[in-house]
């Protein structure tokens, strides 16, 4: 695990990194299972919905950009519908998402992508459901706000996106 941090509300850049990633589905090819990756190589390039939440709301398969674009800004895709709830204040700043980051060595990593090593890859990926079913189950909170007294509770689920990273953040 390399990072963790937060992401808040109403920085540009850090919105574009997230919503413009080129694993999100555009709609065009892929759709909630319609016309899912066709090789190896597509599906290790495709993000996909995680999380009981994420379900809940039929989430599933390849995430669809304009769909995380929407949780991203807090709404349920497909609705003006919030998903937190209102918010306190309107000049409040909003935890959207936290980024969390799980890399492997650069040698496992270039087996991977230039050798096209499927073992390694589904060995890879195998992990990083597991440490997301982990933190889904025993980690996942939120804040709850009541008559101004703030609260930390552990939640049932979690909404996340499983986004295969090829760039840097400087998109290089």
């Amino acid at each position: 695990m390399r990072s963790i941090r937060t992401v808040k509300e109403g920085n540009k850049a850090k919105r574009d990194y997230y919503t413009k990633d080129k694993s999100l589905g555009t709609g065009q090819k892929t759709y909630y299972g319609k016309g899912e990756a066709t090789s190896q190589t597509e599906e290790m390039n495709q993000s996909i919905w995680f999380g009981k939440d994420a379900e809940r709301l039929n989430l599933r398969g390849h995430t669809q950009q304009s769909d995380f674009e929407q949780i991203y800004d807090g709404y349920i895709p497909g609705t003006q519908k919030r998903i937190r709830g209102k918010k306190p204040r309107d000049d409040h700043k909003e935890n959207c998402l936290y980024d969390l980051v799980l890399t492997c060595k650069k040698s496992v990593s270039m087996q991977i992508h230039l050798g096209k090593d499927e073992r390694l890859y589904k060995a890879y990926q195998e992990t990083v459901l597991e440490i997301a079913e982990l933190i889904e189950k025993d980690y996942a909170q939120a804040k709850i706000q009541v008559n101004g007294v703030r609260n930390v509770v552990q939640t049932e689920g979690i909404i996340a996106v499983l986004m295969p990273h090829h760039v840097t953040r400087d998109l290089d």
